[in-house]
């Protein structure tokens, strides 16, 4: 898997991860919770 090199980037491949995971799983929480973050930052940083 080649290395992130952008926050968008970081969005999508979070995103991939967590779509087969199960809604109550520890780990996928955790996920969705960094990703709502990440998206955050992302939203907040100049273009």
């Amino acid at each position: 898997m080649p290395p992130i090199s952008s926050v968008a980037e970081a969005v999508s491949r979070m995103e991939a991860i967590i779509a087969p995971l199960p809604r109550a799983d520890g780990v996928a929480c955790f996920a969705r919770f960094y990703l709502a973050v990440t998206q955050g930052v992302e939203a907040d940083s100049p273009a």
